[in-house]
């Protein structure tokens, strides 16, 4: 039975499905944790906007000292006083672009999110209805839990793009246990995982209402099959959201403006505007107010991909959620099996 085989493999196929994150990467709540989110380096997008970052200490470090020790001329600083105004508009609406910008971002990571909690809300219907209304038939019972379990892991392997970089050993290794020799081999010869388990379950599903056609129970049988199909299309549509939100990126023009102004107005401006009043304090302090706009990008450069084969804490973790639905799935069996003992 399923049950036993997902027992057996349980640990090892678990350790196959989170192999690619990192313990340090794992996702956990933390109401407090102050210390340790300020004072994190890791999973900020330091590598997203070091360059410009160097480029403005590299330019703070070359004219402040210039206008320290006097090498500018006072005459140099009035005349940069004279156009701070117009330099504090162009800061105000390179505020307004990162705002919108990570607001889209984040639009489309808890989008993700969502779509993701669709996947596995769907994944447990389909088990549970099977559970429910196969009761009598154990092998096409199993049969359509298989999908349940194995359609997770599809969803992960599909959009952290592992299904073309993973070994087969590896990719066999996180179905071990749920799906058949036949439907694996199936599985492994094929491009889209996602879209294989949709067309096998609904054929599967096919060959269970023929089965039941020659019964009294004809009837309940279409209206059991149709419940478990909308479940089993509503998962094929929460992976098709998800490949939107990886496939179509913010429009070029806007993410070119940004960063255009991004660089120009803290490389070129923030050093050379506030030298005149910082002095030697500008070597830093620049830097800093840079940090400050670019890390709003390096936030939204995270976001706006919530999926990653070498995910960090900011990317969502799919492999939980397989190995959660596998885990549920085997305690529902175990349930309907209890329950099976006692008549009603």
């Amino acid at each position: 039975p399923l049950v036993d085989r997902l027992a057996a493999t349980a640990s090892a196929r678990a350790a196959v499905i989170s192999r690619g994150r990192k313990a340090s990467s794992a996702r956990r709540y933390d109401r407090g944790g102050w210390a340790s989110l300020i004072f994190r380096v890791r999973h900020r997008g330091f590598e997203d906007i070091w360059p410009p970052l160097l480029l403005v200490l590299l330019v703070s470090a070359a004219w402040t000292p210039l206008v320290a020790t006097g090498t500018v001329s006072d005459g140099v600083c009035d005349a940069i006083d004279t156009y701070q105004s117009a330099f504090s508009l162009l800061m105000t609406v390179l505020s307004l672009l990162l705002a919108f910008r990570l607001n889209r971002a984040a639009h489309r990571h808890y989008e993700a999110r969502g779509l993701c909690g669709l996947m596995i809300a769907k994944s447990r219907e389909v088990s549970i209805g099977a559970i429910a209304h196969f009761s009598a038939d154990p092998k096409m019972r199993d049969a359509l839990c298989e999908i349940a379990v194995a359609y997770p892991v599809a969803f992960h392997v599909h959009l952290t793009g592992g299904g073309g970089a993973r070994p087969k050993s590896e990719l066999r290794a996180m179905l071990e246990g749920i799906v058949d020799e036949a439907t694996l081999g199936v599985l492994l010869d094929a491009s889209h995982w996602p879209n294989t388990l949709t067309l096998i379950a609904q054929q599967r599903l096919d060959a269970a209402l023929a089965a039941a056609r020659a019964t009294d129970r004809a009837v309940l049988a279409v209206m059991f099959a149709e419940e478990i199909l909308d479940s089993i299309r509503a998962v094929a549509v929460a992976l098709g959201g998800c490949e939107r939100i990886m496939g179509t990126p913010l429009p070029f023009v806007y993410v070119s403006h940004l960063r255009t102004f991004l660089v120009l107005v803290l490389c070129f401006g923030v050093p050379l505007v506030f030298a005149c009043s910082w002095g030697w304090a500008a070597i830093g302090l620049a830097p800093l107010v840079a940090f400050c706009f670019l890390g709003v990008e390096a936030a939204s450069i995270e976001c706006e991909r919530p999926f990653s084969g070498t995910p960090s804490k900011n990317h969502h973790d799919l492999e939980r959620f397989a190995i959660a639905v596998s885990a549920e799935v085997e305690e529902m069996l175990r349930c309907a099996q209890r329950a099976s003992k006692f008549a009603f």
